[in-house]
């Protein structure tokens, strides 16, 4: 993988993390789920985000 390869994934986790937290933010607004599964979903999705962003650090080829 390289620089620019990474970069355009990183890019579309971002933007996919994004889209995901605004979501969900809609959804407690409207009384879907409450603050407390908001937080845990937003927990899990960072941690989901942080390992996909080593994962593709460690596959650029320098």
């Amino acid at each position: 993988m390289t620089q620019k390869q990474r970069l355009i994934y990183s890019l579309l986790i971002a933007l996919v993390v994004l889209l995901t937290m605004m979501g969900l933010g809609w959804l407690q607004a409207h009384n879907q789920i409450s603050e407390q599964v908001f937080r845990y979903m937003a927990i899990g999705i960072a941690l989901l985000t942080v390992a996909a962003n080593a994962v593709l650090r460690r596959r650029v080829k320098r």
